[in-house]
């Protein structure tokens, strides 16, 4: 009966061992996950089946306002901080959805985030609460506003000034103005993604001035040469060409030219030449 009971008290022991070395597992691997969840500075919040708090991170409390002791209260009982969302009929309907749901949305205090919110899966097929996540993109929106205004103005100067502009990469034109197409007599379809060669009329001038022209972009950024374009009509054009490259570290990139017609300017000289002539 000793032999026995101390067979049994050492299984026990050994059990218990066990026991020990798994709760020291799950703390570290809790810890592991604690940490992981704050360092990446994403607001999450993770919630049961019955859409009550069962875990969150710190940055949740920019979102909600809830205290350390609230895990275990439910979601709707929390006072959040975000504008124009009801949210406990999006975490109703995310939670019916394989894909759940995505948003950006806004608080209070002016801070935008993308909010996801997914379903909660412990295993394939059944769902045990929702996660909500929820991403600071309040620089993103600030350098897209101003990206939009950048564009918005960049294309108003596009339309207003009274100077041919385009944008080329290989000679293939990648964007026109109005003007461009006016001087030209060509339609913006008939330009964009097609070669400026069909302008030049031949090839050997093609080549001189896109020689000359990107040499100058290559060796100071920026370039200045007088061509000779044929017009849609078949009239031949005088214009003057100036060519600043999209990046200066590879100018193989592109540029944006500007294209001034000469035509008028090439009379009135002409006119001036004549009568300096017969004067004399």
């Amino acid at each position: 009966t000793n032999e026995e009971l101390q067979s049994v008290n050492e299984e026990l022991h050994t059990v218990n061992a066990e026991y020990q070395s798994k709760i020291i597992e799950l703390t570290e691997l809790n810890n592991d996950l604690d940490n992981l969840m704050a360092s990446t500075r994403i607001a999450t919040l993770f919630l049961d089946e019955n859409l009550s708090v069962r875990r969150f991170t710190p940055d949740i409390k920019r979102i909600f306002r809830i205290l350390d002791s609230e895990v275990g209260r439910p979601v709707h009982h929390l006072i959040h901080t975000l504008t124009d969302v009801d949210l406990y009929n999006l975490i109703q309907s995310a939670m019916t959805s394989a894909t759940g749901l995505e948003r950006e949305v806004r608080t209070q205090d002016g801070a935008w985030f993308l909010m996801r919110i997914l379903p909660y899966y412990i295993s394939a097929e059944t769902v045990s609460g929702a996660v909500l996540t929820f991403t600071d993109i309040s620089m993103l929106k600030t350098t897209r506003e101003a990206l939009s205004d950048r564009e918005t103005r960049l294309s108003s100067l596009y339309r207003a000034v009274p100077v041919g502009i385009g944008r080329v990469a290989n000679r293939v034109f990648l964007e026109v103005n109005d003007h461009l197409c006016q001087i030209l007599g060509y339609t913006r379809e008939e330009l964009i993604d097609h070669s400026s060669r069909l302008l030049y009329l031949s090839r050997e001038e093609f080549d001189s001035v896109g020689k000359d022209l990107y040499e100058q972009i290559r060796t100071q950024g920026v370039g200045t040469v007088e061509a000779r374009w044929r017009r849609k009509d078949g009239s031949i054009m005088p214009v003057l060409i100036n060519g600043s490259s999209l990046n200066p570290e590879n100018p193989d990139e592109g540029a944006t030219v500007t294209v001034l017609d000469l035509s008028t300017y090439k009379e009135v000289l002409a006119r001036e030449q004549e009568f300096e002539r017969i004067s004399v």
